[in-house]
């Protein structure tokens, strides 16, 4: 028997979820397959910009969403040579960190079992005229109109569909953590980066009692360690910025990981015929920007809108790219640039960089931030 949906959404992360409420509310029938058992507690946090909040707003969980996280009022860029380079100050704007596990958890919380299918493996997947087939491992199969892939870096969906793509390791790696650390930092509204020779890092409090932190690093691709390894190799790469050297030392080694920091070279292949990628299957990026999430919530918003107005056919598909492409690859780019500026180890590159970032225009600052702020989902001029 074949079980037949309007759409068929593969990954059940940020995107593929997100994209099910944006569809669900036109009045789609989607079905989302993840292959994983579960929703993982094991993560990261995530900051939570002015775009990302929109497309929140948009499906109506901003109100539920607030009281997960917490509001940033600053954020600062500190150099160890130079000070501090720059202040963001946040009257203007909110932005939340958040814990990626939160969020997670609230865009699944209204979907159900139905819809939201935990511990899926694809055998197969075809188009057959006007319907996409999706067929799993257990024999079942699943017929759509169209089918999205929001299955990451590594996406199934465009290794079936679509030409091969550049996979680009960034040079760095990174350690990512939740620390236990209530009362650690003097105003837990203020979250930074810090650059030193060769390393960053990050933090921000994620609710009163919990830090997130970031500590990337150079390293050859697929280096890792033991967990215990990895904590210690931390704390010497701490010793760049003794002054957050304790945020390392509270964290369990359960929730440290080690990810390394790459994208893909960017390409216009996300679309062919009733299939779409989206999010990191589309356009993966480095998270220099705090951009990732945000980027795949556009998406999704872009493509409720797409097919709310064509409907259930490739030409909904098409506008939901027009509408994303340029500002989704602008971040890879922007992203991938901003890389190669904050591991610099010469002392005289370090003062030349920080030069140039404290003495950088605020008309070119505010033009970029307006930019990534700004969620470009193909909507009319001022919607």
């Amino acid at each position: 028997m074949v079980q037949e949906w309007d759409v068929i959404l593969v990954g059940g992360g940020i995107g593929g979820l997100s994209c099910a409420h944006f569809l669900r509310q036109v009045g789609f029938r989607v079905c989302v397959l993840e292959r994983s058992a579960g929703l993982s507690e094991v993560g990261a946090g995530l900051q939570l910009a002015p775009n990302a909040l929109a497309a929140l707003r948009e499906i109506h969980l901003l109100p539920d969403l607030l009281p997960l996280g917490w509001i940033m009022h600053r954020v600062d860029l500190v150099s160890t040579r130079s000070g501090v380079l720059s202040s963001m100050n946040m009257k203007d704007k909110t932005v939340l960190a958040i814990h990626r596990a939160e969020l997670q958890k609230l865009l699944a919380r209204d979907l159900g079992l139905e819809v939201l299918r935990f511990g899926v493996g694809i055998e197969s997947m075809h188009e057959e005229g006007d319907r996409v087939r999706v067929m799993l491992r257990d024999g079942v199969i699943l017929s759509a109109r169209l089918l999205i892939g929001a299955d990451g870096l590594r996406s199934q969906v465009r290794t079936q569909f679509f030409p091969p793509v550049t996979l680009r390791y960034s040079g760095t790696s990174s350690y990512r953590g939740i620390a236990a650390a209530p009362g650690l930092l003097s105003d837990p509204h203020v979250g930074g980066e810090i650059w030193g020779p060769g390393c960053r890092f990050g933090y921000a409090h994620i609710n009163s009692h919990d830090i997130y932190w970031y500590l990337t690093f150079d390293a050859p691709p697929h280096e890792t360690r033991t967990p215990e390894a990895g904590k210690v190799h931390a704390l010497q790469l701490m010793a760049a910025f003794p002054e957050y050297k304790a945020i390392v030392e509270r964290t369990d080694l359960a929730r440290i990981i080690q990810t390394d920091i790459s994208d893909i070279q960017p390409t216009t292949h996300w679309v062919q015929g009733r299939v779409a990628l989206m999010g990191d299957a589309a356009h993966a990026t480095t998270p220099n920007l705090g951009q990732g999430a945000a980027q795949a919530l556009e998406d999704a918003w872009a493509l409720g809108v797409a097919l709310k107005k064509f409907g259930l056919e490739p030409i909904a598909l098409q506008s939901y790219q027009a509408a994303r492409q340029s500002k989704a690859l602008w971040i890879v780019r922007q992203s991938w640039s901003f890389q190669s500026m904050c591991h610099i180890k010469r002392p005289w590159l370090q003062t030349l960089r920080d030069l140039t970032v404290k003495h950088m225009p605020a008309r070119i600052q505010q033009a970029t931030l307006a930019r990534i702020d700004k969620p470009e989902v193909g909507l009319s001029e001022g919607s």
